[in-house]
């Protein structure tokens, strides 16, 4: 069983420590479920998906009503009762590929300023 976090604890929780707990995730079909699935074995597990739901506030309430555990987006991490945050420490050995396109004839300073924003952001 995965030990309790205090939602004060300090620094991002590691996902191994939730490995063997039950999971609730989106369909197979999402983005973001292989996504999950990808950083939990970067952590170390397969993670055992007990339930699999069509929408991201429905994870939210099969965790609220204690189903399991859940990666969300943070876009669709509102507010739920029962539902506690936690970030999480990033994966090693994950990457990701961001793609920002422009036409060509476009010079425009708000395409620079727009792709430079992105690249250095980025490479943070």
């Amino acid at each position: 069983m995965p030990r309790k976090l205090a939602p004060t604890e300090a620094g991002p929780a590691d996902l191994a420590d939730f490995a063997a707990a039950p999971w609730v995730a989106a369909l197979t079909n999402t983005g973001f479920q292989a996504a999950t699935e990808m950083a939990c074995r970067a952590a170390g597990f397969d993670p055992r998906i007990d339930i699999r739901v069509h929408s991201y506030p429905m994870v939210l309430s099969m965790v609220g009503a204690g189903f399991g555990v859940a990666l969300v987006p943070q876009l669709a991490a509102a507010p739920q009762r029962g539902v506690t945050y936690l970030p999480i420490g990033r994966p090693t050995g994950l990457t990701r590929q961001i793609y920002a396109t422009t036409r060509r004839t476009d010079q425009s300073p708000a395409a620079r300023a727009l792709s430079r924003y992105l690249h250095d952001t980025l490479a943070r």
